[in-house]
């Protein structure tokens, strides 16, 4: 059987510019507790599809944990929170501000 990383590079081989291929591996690298690669797909659809706006509850979440990147994890829910106002994505941008608010309680 193959590896779920595996398939999922098959699926973003097959369409690189569908930004679920590289949210899905980010998750799976997260899953994987290989937060350096999840970083670096999640970092990379925010530069490529920055209006993805999943992107921007998990990036935060593991910068969250950094005591260092309390400030990008900030950064990254304001910028989300942004694009969520201009998608009319009411959802997910609530769930940024609980995440956004629940961090400044804590910081």
């Amino acid at each position: 059987m193959q590896s779920r990383i595996k398939i999922l590079w098959d699926y973003y081989e097959q369409n690189p510019n569908d930004p679920f291929n590289l949210y899905a591996l980010a998750l799976e690298y997260l899953k994987l507790e290989q937060k350096t690669e999840a970083i670096l797909f999640l970092e990379r659809l925010l530069t490529e599809h920055p209006t993805y706006v999943p992107t921007y509850y998990q990036l935060g979440k593991i910068y969250e944990q950094n005591s260092e990147d309390q400030k990008k994890a900030v950064e990254v829910y304001e910028q989300g929170i942004l694009h969520c106002k201009t998608q009319g994505n009411l959802k997910t941008e609530q769930e940024l501000r609980n995440a956004l608010d629940e961090l400044m309680f804590d910081y």
